[in-house]
């Protein structure tokens, strides 16, 4: 049973050994807490995304049954309403952009849906939606429990997928867990972002 954790408490910079980066550009600490690197003026809605190797089994759990439980907290720039913390977990041994991932896309403080998605990258297939959105401070878990995903918020389910067309591969090669942060930068305007992430931890669950 794996039990991996992280609460980002040292120095502004690099994310550190523990993970590795799938996008162009890595999540930093500042403040100790997560947020995106700094996007320059005119720059695009992007989601940074990093993929846990801290710990034992290179940061792959070992069960089919596990969860990533994240804290979230407010970045410290202006709210993306439109912009997710995204939660990745039952994912291919590659990076974001291979294979299969499961992502929970949590907004907050807007109109866009939640949603469980399925897919490769920026190419995803939503499962399951719904407009109740995330607080900035919320204790978000993601779990998969055999076919069976579900989002957690304070405690209380926001959202479930029953993968019943067994879309998502089961096994070793199927068990990464990855974070991501989303901002943009309108011109002319300011930098926005996502909520942020105070801590994280990923685990195995009882069978």
């Amino acid at each position: 049973m794996a039990y991996y954790a992280d609460d980002y408490n040292r120095s502004n910079g690099a994310i550190g050994s523990n993970y590795s980066t799938d996008t162009a550009a890595p999540l930093v600490i500042n403040g100790n807490k997560l947020v995106i690197t700094a996007q320059g003026m005119g720059a695009n809605a992007a989601t940074f995304v990093n993929t846990w190797r801290g710990g034992g089994n290179d940061g792959k759990m070992f069960t089919d049954n596990h969860e990533v439980r994240v804290q979230l907290t407010p970045s410290g720039y202006t709210l993306a309403t439109n912009n997710p913390v995204v939660i990745y977990l039952a994912g291919d041994n590659g990076t974001n952009a291979t294979g299969v991932n499961v992502a929970a896309l949590l907004y907050s403080g807007g109109s866009t849906a939640c949603t469980i998605a399925t897919g490769s990258g920026a190419t995803g297939t939503t499962r399951a939606s719904t407009s109740t959105q995330v607080p900035t401070n919320a204790l978000v878990q993601f779990r998969r429990r055999g076919n069976v995903f579900t989002i957690l918020v304070n405690g209380s389910t926001h959202l479930s997928w029953t993968d019943s067309g067994a879309i998502v591969p089961t096994g070793a090669g199927q068990r990464r867990v990855r974070i991501g942060l989303s901002g943009n930068f309108p011109v002319f305007q300011q930098q926005f972002h996502s909520a942020s992430i105070d801590a994280f931890h990923a685990y195995d669950l009882a069978a």
